[in-house]
């Protein structure tokens, strides 16, 4: 399904635009150190590992900040904001209509607080929520990606396809990830070509990553699982290390990326750096994340908000920062908020606290799990179309079910073919 329906491209000049540092991205490290770094295992247990990785951290973000002086200083919300701004002047509108998703939605939301009265009408699909403090946020995000384990379980139980169907699938989790600690577990069969042993860092992010995704992805949780714990023979952690490394930007030359550009974002965006800045504050965090989310929590939190550890700026607005959008008048329609039931990325309850905030707004719900929504239901495409085209608002809290997608094919790893 295609981004946007046909009705919306006749009816909308569709402009799309890169927030600020994305188009070109950021450079940080050297390959060398890149390499260094992501090949480190980011599950840390003792002090001594915590102080390693902590390390690792600061040296990427002062690599990011002094390479590439003076945009890394200004690539946060509210400057982006202000580029939108600049945007609608030069198309010399008065008002324009806006749809945003992820962290799209945290933009359309500062956009109509700073700029009121230039958004005709507005949809934030899968919300981002600055308006409580980084703690909470936290805590809601960590549970929020343990409860896709429990998803992935449920669809396991339910799936007669699932190979791992009639396994204590909590104690095969610990059973490989623990394992992958000591002896990391080979991957032979790896596409790309790298057949590093997967440890437990890199095998518990490819679980976390299948399982986050939603129900379209959960057989490759099924068969990372399988495979790591010897059920097609030998232990094999190939598809772990083919998820791993495409997400990490590995090359054949065994280099990784050099990349930051997430990061110096969302170091500018939060208050991360000043929470975690002794490896002692880190290590405490991450072991009572370990507590509420014993699955997903220590890599959550070592790949998302422990990334900041010595980022040397100071966060230019971090939250708690509510958006005050303005109430509907003047041509403006208050916004349309969308969120699923089960979004790992961006939990309902950070919809509900937005709509909340926002006078006459209305909250359009998904029956599922998966991130954002327009693509995955034609109820809520429906329901998002007649908004941005004839501004007419569903039901505050209508439900819309999630379209029947066809589970992603399976990944084949085998044994290379013959030369």
């Amino acid at each position: 399904m295609q981004t946007f329906s046909a009705e919306l491209h006749s009816r909308f000049d569709i402009i799309a635009f890169d927030p600020r540092g994305t188009t070109n991205g950021f450079d940080c490290v050297t390959p060398a150190q890149a390499t260094t770094y992501w090949t480190a295992n980011h599950l840390p247990v003792t002090l001594s590992e915590v102080q390693n990785i902590t390390s690792l951290e600061a040296s990427f973000n002062q690599g990011c900040v002094n390479s590439n002086q003076p945009l890394v200083q200004h690539v946060d919300s509210a400057s982006t904001v202000r580029d939108m701004e600049q945007l609608r002047l030069a198309m010399n509108v008065n008002q324009f209509t806006y749809y945003g998703r992820s962290y799209g939605t945290f933009l359309g939301q500062r956009y109509a607080s700073l700029f009121p009265g230039h958004i005709r009408a507005m949809a934030l699909d899968s919300v981002e929520d600055h308006s409580v403090s980084d703690d909470q946020l936290l805590v809601e995000s960590h549970l929020a990606f343990e409860a896709s384990w429990y998803l992935f379980k449920q669809w396991c139980h339910d799936n007669s396809a699932c190979q791992m169907k009639n396994a204590d699938l909590d104690q095969v989790f610990h059973q490989v990830v623990n394992g992958a600690r000591a002896n990391p577990i080979p991957a032979q069969y790896n596409p790309l070509g790298n057949s590093r042993p997967v440890n437990d860092w890199e095998l518990t992010l490819a679980l976390e990553a299948t399982t986050a995704a939603g129900r379209a992805n959960f057989g490759y949780t099924d068969e990372i699982l399988f495979r790591a714990s010897g059920g097609a023979g030998a232990p094999d952690a190939s598809l772990a290390r083919l998820l791993y490394d495409s997400s990490t930007g590995w090359s054949p030359d065994g280099t990784y990326s050099t990349s930051g550009t997430h990061r110096t974002i969302t170091c500018l965006d939060r208050n991360f750096s000043n929470m975690f800045d002794t490896p002692e504050k880190v290590k405490t965090y991450a072991d009572y994340t370990a507590s509420i989310a014993p699955f997903y929590g220590r890599a959550s939190f070592y790949q998302g908000a422990a990334q900041c550890y010595g980022y040397p700026l100071e966060p230019a607005s971090p939250p708690p920062l509510p958006s005050p959008v303005p109430a509907p008048g003047g041509g403006q329609v208050a916004p349309l908020v969308v969120s699923a039931t089960q979004d790992a990325s961006t939990p309902l309850v950070w919809a509900v606290r937005a709509q909340n905030q926002m006078s006459g707004s209305r909250l359009l719900i998904r029956n599922g799990d998966g991130h954002i929504n327009y693509t995955k239901s034609t109820c809520i495409q429906q329901k998002v179309d007649r908004y941005l085209i004839d501004l007419m608002q569903p039901t505050n809290g209508t439900v819309c079910t999630t379209d029947n997608f066809p589970d992603q094919p399976p990944i084949v790893l085998g044994p290379p073919p013959n030369p």
